[in-house]
């Protein structure tokens, strides 16, 4: 992760994840967030997520391929 204070109230940072299921490595990618601090807490404002791969015939690329045309955001990975 690397973190970049701007100022004293806002931050950004970028993160590396991978999701390993009982199969192993099933996809990765990264997140890209914005940070404000509000009443000496620092809180998302914004997160951006990329999948930049998924292993062929795991979870993630099933999901994929039966949700391809569909008005769901791209990147966007929720555990049903």
């Amino acid at each position: 992760m690397k973190i970049d204070v701007a100022d004293a109230e806002h931050a950004t940072a970028r993160a590396y994840f991978q999701v390993l299921t009982m199969r192993g490595l099933d996809h990765w990618g990264r997140y890209t967030d914005r940070f404000v601090r509000r009443d000496g807490r620092w809180l998302f404002s914004q997160r951006s997520v990329r999948v930049d791969g998924a292993t062929p015939g795991g979870w993630a690329a099933m999901r994929a391929s039966t949700n391809a045309g569909s008005a769901e955001q791209p990147g966007r990975h929720d555990v049903p």
